[in-house]
């Protein structure tokens, strides 16, 4: 199955990407709380949460792509700034604050999904798209599962910017489990690879004085280009399929990027089907999800996800990279409509 587009319209710093996930961390005494019920942000609810200072540094994926994002301990810095750092369900444990958990776990069942760090996988998703996706028309309407620092849609974000005109129109959506993630790396990274193309000067690393003025200039530049950026917090699952598309029965994205989401069974039946459910076969919509081949320890892994897809019927996937050392494979796969 080839790659195309067919369409009709840890440490303190993560300079060292995790290359590992460790299984879902569950206190003993504690059942696991409550799913977060999704909920739709807008561009402009978020921009007031824009830190005003954002310490960051810059990821040579290729000689012709990099992106820049947030540090990991410029984050982890605001958390402790701030009286109440985590808004975790009132049924988490006690004491999982955002900044301890992913401090001591990856994961923390249905309280913190890893979306904090960089993981390998989103790297290999971001390469990809930047090796095949040149010179093609940026997809309309781009969605991303379990976005975390979001690299695979920083780079069509970048594209979006550099294309002027023909792209106005584009549509980014970015899910994640955790409102905290959204606020605190997903949308300061979207700021600062705008930031790095409106200000050509500024540096591969240091800081960036997010000023209200600037940030205001940044939703307003996107309103006029007719750019838009939607954000959704909250578990995978029929609650989510309805809220990323409006029109019943009818997927909504063009294409639908999905890294390191499939380490978790349980969590695999609402996954695929929000996956499928979002994709617009009516215009050759497409999913990549990159993920490691198997992850040990934890159970999942993509032989698993590819037959979920296919039970489904009238779907097919495929395998169309792989990468990684002879120990941890990772891959990427395409999913798209039976023609």
């Amino acid at each position: 199955m080839s790659f195309r587009f067919n369409f009709s319209n840890a440490p303190d710093s993560d300079d060292e990407l995790d290359t590992s996930l460790s299984g879902p961390a569950q206190h003993a005494s504690s059942p696991a709380p409550s799913l977060v019920p999704p909920k739709v942000h807008n561009l402009r609810s978020l921009a007031s949460m824009i830190p005003r200072n954002i310490s960051y540094n810059t990821l040579y994926l290729t000689p012709a792509l990099s992106l820049s994002r947030r540090e990991l301990y410029d984050v982890r810095m605001q958390l402790m700034s701030e009286e109440n750092p985590f808004s975790a369900p009132s049924s988490a444990p006690a004491g999982n604050d955002l900044l301890t958990t992913s401090a001591t776990t990856d994961v923390l069942k249905n309280v913190y999904e890893g979306g904090l760090k960089s993981w390998e996988c989103s790297l290999d998703l971001a390469r990809f798209l930047s090796a095949n996706a040149a010179n093609q028309p940026v997809p309309p309407r781009v969605l991303e599962l379990g976005c975390g620092s979001a690299l695979p849609t920083l780079y069509f974000f970048q594209e979006i910017l550099r294309a002027g005109e023909k792209a106005r129109g584009s549509r980014l959506v970015l899910a994640d489990y955790n409102i905290d993630v959204l606020r605190l790396v997903t949308l300061p990274n979207l700021f600062l690879v705008w930031a790095r193309e409106e200000q050509k000067w500024l540096p591969d690393e240091g800081d960036l004085d997010a000023s209200p003025s600037l940030v205001e200039r940044f939703v307003d530049d996107l309103e006029r280009r007719g750019i838009e950026l939607g954000f959704v917090e909250g578990a995978w699952g029929p609650d989510m399929v309805r809220m990323l598309n409006p029109d019943i029965g009818k997927g909504a994205y063009t294409v639908v990027l999905a890294s390191e989401t499939i380490y978790e069974p349980m969590a695999m039946e609402s996954f695929v089907s929000t996956l499928l459910g979002s994709l617009d076969v009516n215009a050759g919509g497409v999913g990549l999800v990159a993920a490691k081949k198997h992850y040990f320890g934890v159970g999942g892994g993509i032989q698993d996800f590819m037959a979920k897809v296919r039970e489904r019927g009238g779907w097919e996937t495929g395998i169309v990279e792989e990468t990684g050392e002879a120990g941890v494979r990772r891959c990427i796969v395409q999913i798209g409509r039976q023609s």
